[in-house]
């Protein structure tokens, strides 16, 4: 069986969530056990020794008072994307202060309007092509 050693990522995780911690004054009992772990396993969790799962991630989010992506560490775009990354720092900050229902909210009319507007794409071919 190999050890696997810490990931970068898993790292940069556990370091939000002691920060976030840290920040609200909070013991690693009184996370822990909000988000249903053992201490020892919120501890592997903040030195990235454990990897943190999906469901647990959002616990720490509703414990820690934050949304969830905010403990995952920043994407760096390719050069490509950078023209846009402004514009997408600014909507993620903005995201990022409102609830998880209305995140849910936001993404729902996301889709909504997307939807609509493939479907009047669709329909503006289909015009195109009629005889």
């Amino acid at each position: 069986m190999s050890v696997r050693s810490a990931d970068k990522i898993d790292e940069a995780i556990g370091r939000r969530i002691r920060a976030r911690r840290t920040e609200l004054g909070l013991s690693q009992e009184q996370v822990a056990q909000a988000i249903g772990v053992s201490f020892q396993q919120l501890q592997k969790y903040e030195k990235g020794v454990n990897r943190v799962s999906a469901s647990k991630l959002y616990a720490l989010g509703q414990a820690l008072k934050i949304p969830p992506i905010v403990l995952l560490p920043p994407h760096k775009p390719p050069a490509s994307k950078i023209a846009c990354s402004a514009m997408a720092d600014v909507v993620i900050e903005l995201f990022s202060r409102l609830s998880i229902d209305e995140q849910d909210q936001v993404l729902n009319a996301v889709v909504d309007a997307a939807s609509l507007r493939a479907t009047e794409k669709t329909s503006d071919r289909q015009q195109d092509s009629s005889p």
